[in-house]
């Protein structure tokens, strides 16, 4: 079993020679879909020693996911693994790299190293989780500072009782016509759930409630082009930060009409 097990780790890498020195891949994946890989760089001055590196796009994809390690609690979680994993970061290359030593400890190195890239890539989605559930709790404080005392709001588990088993995030009910189920989201899932519940409602000939997607960026990231258009040619979607009267106002609309507007 044991040598079963190391030929599958060894069939799965594969090794190129590069001017620094070794370039390997290994079958781990990204969430871009790229191969999770490393350099084996040999020093320069001879003395028969090399380091283990990253690509160089560990940090920038980080930060592109919304982690600041300039400070903060996250930028300290980072650093704390940074020293579980024996690993420094050169700031001026934005480069992640073990020290140099002796070859015949590169083999362990890179292991850990492989290790420590795919705990950063855990680190990268735990944070896009708190980005979303922080952007929803913002949204939907919003949303109930606004329609106190003139309209119902209704969040998580509560909304069964509006739309049974809806996916919605929140859902507006006025005292008089349909309500307005709120979708908040950064990600696809959360664009395709508004748009099944449109259709849902739509093939049942019956204005049982509105939907509005909101969003947190004009183009998400994390969201497809025609996945986002389809939802704007369906129902109103709208854009929360720096747009917020205009985001309350879009959903004083699909609530009230123009019956009333924005307070």
């Amino acid at each position: 079993m044991k040598e079963a097990l190391c030929n599958a780790f060894c069939e799965a890498l594969s090794v190129r020679e590069v001017p620094i020195g070794l370039a390997v891949g290994t079958s781990f994946r990204r969430s871009n879909g790229d191969a999770v890989g490393f350099y084996i760089s040999f020093d320069e001055s001879g003395t028969g020693r090399a380091r283990v590196e990253d690509d160089g796009l560990t940090i920038a994809m980080l930060e592109a996911a919304g982690v600041d390690l300039s400070s903060g609690p996250r930028a300290d979680q980072f650093n704390g693994l940074l020293r579980q994993s024996g690993i420094s970061q050169d700031v001026d290359e934005s480069l992640l790299h073990t020290e140099f030593m002796p070859l015949e400890r590169v083999p362990r190195a890179a292991l850990e190293f492989v290790a420590f890239l795919i705990r950063a890539q855990e680190f990268m989605n735990w944070t896009r989780e708190a980005v979303e559930d922080t952007f929803k709790d913002d949204v939907i404080k919003a949303v109930q500072e606004h329609y106190a005392g003139r309209a119902a709001v209704y969040v998580g588990d509560k909304t069964d009782a509006i739309l049974p088993n809806s996916p919605a995030d929140a859902i507006i009910v006025p005292p008089t016509g349909p309500p307005l189920a709120l979708f908040i989201g950064t990600s696809e899932p959360k664009a395709l759930e508004a748009t099944l519940l449109w259709s849902d409602i739509r093939a049942k000939l019956a204005k049982a409630a509105n939907v509005m997607l909101v969003l947190d960026a004009p183009k998400p990231k994390r969201i497809r082009d025609n996945t986002l258009a389809r939802a704007m040619n369906r129902f109103p979607v709208t854009v929360f930060p720096g747009l917020r009267i205009e985001a309350l106002a879009a959903m004083d609309r699909s609530v009230f009409g123009d019956s009333e507007t924005l307070h």
